[in-house]
């Protein structure tokens, strides 16, 4: 059986690999920090058990005080992450000294803002208190 070519075969196969491809990059467009940021938290964060809504409630918060540069970076990860996964984010930027340290940095906010360190032999989940001032941030933070 021959398959013939035609210009009108053509042109569908070109409209709908560009539809496809649109469809795609409106669906990773479509990714949400807030979400993206309280998930990629839990994952770096995988042995402590935070209060429902609490890491929701810190990335809100973070992304509404942090700076315009931090968040579209922000945006940046969870675009790919929302295109290969949090895994494959891990594998493919995980040795990168920025995000190294952006997770370092975000780690020690985050935890500083809970009560997880006033409550260490509880099996409570730790809960949200808020963003300290910049003074206070990050006392356990080890920066480059």
């Amino acid at each position: 059986m021959q398959i013939l070519v035609t210009r009108r075969r053509l042109l569908l196969a070109l409209v709908a690999t560009g539809a496809s491809a649109a469809a795609g990059a409106a669906w990773t467009l479509t990714a949400d920090n807030k979400s993206f940021l309280a998930e990629y938290l839990q994952r770096l964060l995988p042995n402590i058990r935070f209060a429902p809504g609490a890491l929701e409630d810190f990335a809100a918060d973070y992304l509404a005080y942090t700076s315009p540069d931090r968040v579209a970076n922000i945006q940046k990860l969870s675009w790919i992450a929302r295109l290969i996964g949090q895994r494959g984010l891990d594998l493919v930027l995980g040795g990168n000294a920025k995000v190294r340290r952006f997770q370092r940095t975000t780690v020690s906010i985050l935890l500083v803002s809970t009560d997880y360190f006033s409550n260490p032999d509880t099996d409570e989940p730790a809960s949200y208190i808020g963003l300290l001032p910049d003074c206070g941030r990050n006392p356990f933070a080890e920066f480059d």
